[in-house]
């Protein structure tokens, strides 16, 4: 458990050393290093390693490049994923190469939003690590980098940038097909910010979430195939969604008690906002039906960069570093009731995997 605070201590250190200052690059760089060096050399604590080591491996020895080019031929996941593991597996077969460069390339997504949106890139990603998905990587390889790459497509539909939106988007869906859930969503990220809509999505929501076991019955019984196919359709916790919930409340309070200047229909705030309210209204869906929930992940970086945004918005310096210390405090916080007691307490790394 130590190692995740210590990891927090670093970030916080970081942030500290960065606080009113210009280059920040220095910091970002290093937390970048540290976060793909930590994933890189993982042991097998969670439940998914082993299946994607053994797949890459699979890939390298026994995929060719004409079967991935090849339309007619099919693969368990995605071919994109399926192309990155046999370019990687051109480099090496070791599995410190593998997780290092499909880490690298998650966190350099991310980290490019973290840039283009937050004032406070050290906080965006402490608040990543501590209550985000940079973790969940460990486990939902796939499916993160996908969410990192919708992330990143962000940054170009709040420019308006369409075309390479949509292009990033499909990239992402090369690599997780559940990424298609952006193509209709993402109109709503334009909402303005007003009770009237806020009142729809929810209602939306609890429609939808009210449904979705009928509507799965539904499939399940034109589709016979999928008959015997349960995983994730047992209820999700509450507490999935408590750190949104809390999140939410904070931006809440900060703009309702006239704390800060934050203009809630600012295109690039509008667009936050929606993307936190959607993540939160999945995650509640999720509690009927916890798979739901994983389609949070494409949301729930918005997160990370809508506070530091609402923080950097505080009128008063005293007032602004009072919260920071109070966000630091419950990030450590989270981290460690979060993770102690899981599969992935302790850490330890692939030189002292247990299992080798």
């Amino acid at each position: 458990m130590l190692i995740y605070l210590f990891v927090d201590a670093l970030i916080l250190l970081f942030g500290f050393l960065t606080y009113k200052k210009t280059r920040k690059t220095w910091a970002v760089v290093l937390s970048l290093l540290l976060l793909v060096i930590l994933a890189a050399i993982r042991g097998a604590f969670t439940s998914d390693y082993s299946n994607y080591l053994a797949y890459f491996l699979k890939v390298r020895r026994q995929v060719t490049l004409s079967e991935i080019f090849n339309p007619a031929v099919s693969f368990s996941m995605e071919k994109a994923f399926v192309l990155l593991c046999k370019l990687i597996g051109f480099l090496s077969d070791s599995p410190i190469v593998f997780f290092g460069i499909v880490s690298l390339l998650t966190l350099l997504a991310y980290w490019r939003g973290f840039l283009e949106f937050s004032p406070m890139p050290m906080l965006s990603i402490l608040l990543f690590v501590s209550v985000g998905d940079y973790y969940a990587g460990y486990n939902l390889t796939r499916q993160i980098l996908a969410a990192a790459l919708v992330f990143f497509a962000l940054t170009f539909w709040n420019k308006k940038q369409y075309l390479p939106f949509f292009v990033f988007l499909l990239v992402a869906t090369s690599f997780h097909r559940t990424a298609l859930i952006l193509f209709p969503l993402v109109f709503l990220l334009n909402l303005r910010i007003c009770k009237k809509n806020f009142f729809l999505l929810c209602a939306c929501g609890a429609l939808a979430g009210f449904a979705l076991p009928y509507f799965v019955t539904l499939v399940q019984t034109l589709f016979p195939i999928y008959n015997d196919y349960s995983y994730g359709f047992h209820a999700g916790t509450i507490n999935a969604v408590i750190p949104q919930l809390g999140m939410l409340f904070f931006v809440w309070l900060s703009i309702a008690l006239g704390k800060c200047n934050f203009d809630v229909n600012e295109r690039t705030n509008r667009i936050l906002i929606n993307c936190c309210i959607l993540a939160t209204i999945l995650l509640f869906i999720g509690l009927r039906i916890y798979i739901t929930s994983r389609l949070a992940y494409y949301f729930k970086a918005a997160f990370c960069v809508l506070i530091p945004r609402v923080v950097a918005s505080y009128k008063s310096e005293q007032d602004r570093r009072f919260v920071l210390l109070c966000i630091a405090f419950f990030a450590v916080a989270y981290t460690w009731v979060s993770l102690s007691g899981t599969g992935y307490d302790p850490y330890y790394t692939l030189f002292a995997d247990p299992l080798r």
